[in-house]
């Protein structure tokens, strides 16, 4: 008599609850290919594929045995810069013996982890020729600061790529001002995300991305001499979604309205800025710099105003009714935060001194998975805090926005991780348990 799999037996969705519990890549090396049934079950995760996490044995025999058979399929995947040396050098692949772009021909977005030094310009030179590749996704990784080395990025699969993103714990790029005659620009980008350490910077920026539609940029620095080349820069006629931080330096009205001069069909605005300028959080002054066409605001301001109690009460009263402000002030309210509600931010910094202030339940703190509590503070400022960030993924903890963290932590993220992160935000409320930072995986 034939035996019948367990598996077998059970319904679609009980599987499916079971790889839950699991990685993608133990999904594909522990279910794939045992039956039809199965690999029709599993499909979504042949289309969009993590080998992260895994052990030696289980990343070859994908490599090996599961990846040639379902690369037509994928249309996402994550590249470990951990894998360097075995996807290439210690022995014969499926990565060395074929192209890329024959191996994953439906591959729309690729994913880059753990690249450091000049791995990653290494790896730029085989993701050429895929037809179908516009998305490139890059996460925490360490290398080459340089404008020609963005440039490498922004240019790589044949200038084909629309979208380029680099998440928070990536390298910051220095951009230098171009002659006339290097100028050099990527009019197919469309979407980039990327963090800016210099003087002169924006400028730069905007000529390499003149098509852009979407640019969520970070600044530490803008100096008098970059806001004068702006006023040469082309304008960003494309531009529907721009978002800005830059908390590292104190912005005053006339700077911002030096950046978005360049965006004249600007429709979504996200500020998270520090400022010393009273006119920034004047409403009434404030709104006389937007686009026209802007249709959605979303503000963070972190303030530290010279001006009286009296006269920084009267300021804030400024703001019309159609844009809910909510201000976190300081004993002193020369100091403090003010934001709009909503306020949807993806990653934040906030002082410790605005933590008995905020509200409970507040729309701001919802899609925040990184945050960063800055400034003198305490366990009872911390727990207050937290106790509004119900989707946190990693918190960090320092002593101001630009220094390095005393602590960070990182909370398990997806469905089933569920009961492992409640149980880490316990922990993190608990006085008495140590914060720990995480190790680096083996792959």
């Amino acid at each position: 008599m034939e035996k019948v799999s367990t598996f077998e037996i059970l319904p679609d969705e009980m599987i499916l609850h079971v790889c839950q519990y699991l990685r993608d890549g133990e999904i594909l090396y522990s279910f794939f290919n045992l039956n039809s049934r199965l690999n029709s079950t599993i499909m979504d995760f042949c289309h969009h594929v993590n080998l992260k996490n895994l052990t030696y044995k289980q990343f070859k025999f994908i490599a090996l045995q599961i990846l040639p058979q379902i690369g037509g399929s994928i249309r996402s995947f994550v590249f470990n810069g951990l894998w360097q040396s075995i996807m290439f050098s210690r022995e014969p692949t499926i990565f060395s013996r074929v192209k890329l772009s024959l191996l994953f021909p439906q591959l729309h977005t690729l994913i880059l982890m753990n690249f450091v030094g000049g791995q990653l310009n290494s790896f730029l030179d085989k993701i050429t020729d895929f037809f179908h590749l516009i998305k490139l996704d890059i996460r925490n990784c360490q290398f080459d600061n340089s404008y020609d080395s963005l440039k490498a990025i922004l240019g790589a699969n044949n200038n084909r790529l629309k979208s380029v993103s680099f998440d928070d714990d990536s390298t910051q790029f220095i951009l230098t001002p171009t002659s006339d005659e290097e100028t050099v620009s990527y009019p197919n980008i469309e979407e980039l995300t990327v963090s800016l350490e210099t003087e002169q910077t924006l400028g730069s920026l905007f000529i390499l991305v003149p098509n852009i539609t979407r640019l969520h940029v970070d600044v530490d620095e803008l100096s008098s001499a970059s806001k004068r080349t702006l006023e040469n820069i082309p304008s960003l006629l494309q531009l529907k979604d721009f978002q800005l931080r830059s908390l590292d330096m104190q912005w005053s009205l006339d700077e911002i309205a030096y950046v978005l001069s360049k965006m004249p069909f600007l429709q979504r605005l996200v500020l998270d800025i520090s400022t010393e300028d009273k006119h920034v959080v004047h409403g009434e002054k404030f709104i006389q710099v937007l686009p026209l066409l802007l249709v959605e605001m979303h503000l963070f301001i972190m303030y530290y105003l010279s001006t009286s109690d009296n006269e920084t009460d009267t300021t804030f009263s400024t703001w019309p009714s159609y844009i809910r402000v909510i201000r976190l002030s300081h004993e002193s309210t020369r100091r403090g935060v003010i934001h709009t509600v909503p306020c949807d931010l993806f990653s934040m910094f906030i002082p410790a001194y605005v933590a008995s202030n905020m509200m409970v339940g507040s729309k701001y703190t919802r899609k925040v998975h990184y945050l960063k509590i800055c400034g003198e503070q305490c366990l009872d400022d911390i727990h207050l805090i937290l106790q509004h960030f119900h989707q946190l993924r990693t918190l960090t903890i320092g002593s101001a926005y630009n220094s390095h963290a005393k602590y960070i932590w990182k909370i398990p993220q997806g469905e089933k991780a569920d009961s492992q992160a409640s149980e880490s935000r316990k922990n993190l409320r608990n006085p008495n348990y140590p914060v720990k930072i995480p190790k680096i995986p083996r792959i």
